[in-house]
Formats: structure tokens, sequence, C-alpha cells
């Protein structure tokens, strides 16, 4: 058993901006799947879309 899975943890969570197709491909490449959470980025520009994977 890993760490995260001591603390209870079930996924991981990241966010990226909704412009950068490069990240999202190699986020999507390892497992993660965009949720369907869109936040504004504080500093203005591409929102911000969420990904996650569940852990092993």
């Amino acid at each position: 058993m890993n760490s995260t899975q001591l603390a209870g943890y079930r996924k991981i969570e990241l966010q990226v901006r909704a412009g950068n197709s490069r990240a999202i491909g190699l986020y999507r490449s390892i497992g993660f799947e965009r949720t369907g959470r869109v936040d504004k980025h504080p500093l203005g520009g591409d929102a911000m879309v969420t990904f996650a994977r569940a852990l092993p």
C-alpha cells in the first residue's frame, strides 16, 4: 500500500488551461479524464479545466 492509499486518497485531480493541448494530451495518455469542471483562471486568459484519475 502506498502513502496516498494509507492517507485515504482515492483519486488525484489537476487543473490545466483549456488551450494547453500538449499538457492535456500528456495527462490523457497517463489515464487522466476530464471531469467537466471548468474554472476561471485568477489571472485571466484560458479557463482552467479539471482532470482526474483514480489511484491504484
